[in-house]
């Protein structure tokens, strides 16, 4: 934890509230589920899985569609990350054309 930084619990708490009734999209939904709380959202929707399969690079070890890194999607849209420390702890936004799950 850092200091002077809001707890896991409270952080849950706020997301929680931001996401309530609403459709939330989100990279890698399966792993933030883990830590936060979507249930009050209207709807969840994983963008890593729309642009695997988009990518169209095959596991045959997994027999699904690789799943790529979150900064490759993300520059692959022409998204620039917008000039911050934050980033350290996660993305603060999801490039817009990959929420729709679009590509270049």
């Amino acid at each position: 934890m850092v200091a002077g930084s809001p707890s896991s619990e409270d952080v849950r708490k706020i997301v929680a509230e931001i996401v309530r009734g609403r459709d939330v999209v989100i990279y890698n939904a399966e792993f933030d589920r883990q830590f936060l709380d979507f249930a009050a959202a209207r709807s969840i929707a994983c963008c890593m899985l729309r642009y695997a399969e988009n990518d169209g690079e095959w596991s045959e070890y997994f027999g699904n569609w690789r799943w790529q890194r979150l900064s490759a999607a993300a520059g692959e849209t022409g998204f620039v990350w917008p000039k911050s420390g934050a980033r350290r702890g996660g993305c603060p936004s999801v490039p817009p054309r990959l929420a729709m799950g679009g590509t270049t």
